[in-house]
């Protein structure tokens, strides 16, 4: 629904995975090709091909983009989706966070906005507290390419470094919260049983 005429394209070809490939949609087809009650339908690049590297059939990666947004603030999804156990949120040990910066060195992002994503919505993204606890911290968030997030509004700032997930020490795991198939073979076989 969000593809239309004269919109920018990146695709990639399996013969030169290396090599990104630039184009427009030039047609947008009406007729619907319904395959397993999948219905799609045809949409046609137009690009220049001076060294004839791109041959009929070519299986294709393309990206579309949609939505574009420069100078944006950005998190990295993993930390929209990050949410500390309530152990953890009051820990009084510092936890030891793995954490991403929102990138201060890239100033311009091209996100693609995915299909089902709604702008505007609100998440909370959580931080290390001056006490060492993680803080929440409300945000609204904007576009997104799957792998970061704009954050159209919130009390981040850039160079903010925001928890992605916290790692035990060793050890310290419990061995019965160990997903099934994750144990040592005393373990699995009495889960077993």
């Amino acid at each position: 629904g969000a593809v239309e005429v004269d919109q920018d394209v990146d695709f990639t070809v399996d013969a030169f995975p290396q090599r990104i490939f630039h184009g427009k949609v030039v047609q947008v087809r009406n007729a619907p090709i319904t395959v397993q009650n999948v219905v799609t339908y045809d949409t046609v690049i137009g690009l220049n091909n001076p060294d004839l590297k791109l041959k009929p059939g070519m299986t294709a990666n393309v990206s579309l983009i949609v939505a574009r947004k420069d100078q944006a603030l950005k998190v990295p999804n993993v930390a929209l989706r990050f949410t500390p156990s309530k152990s953890e949120r009051t820990n009084r040990q510092a936890p030891v966070p793995t954490s991403d910066r929102a990138d201060p060195d890239a100033k311009t992002t091209r996100v693609v906005l995915a299909s089902g994503d709604q702008r505007g919505d609100s998440k909370t993204v959580w931080r290390l507290g001056p006490n060492g606890n993680p803080e929440p911290v409300p945000v609204q968030w904007g576009i997104s390419d799957g792998n970061v997030t704009e954050l159209a509004s919130g009390e981040l700032q850039e160079g903010d470094e925001v928890i992605i997930g916290i790692e035990s020490p060793k050890g310290t795991r419990k061995r019965e919260k160990l997903p099934p198939g994750f144990g040592t073979s005393k373990q699995k076989s009495k889960s077993r049983d």
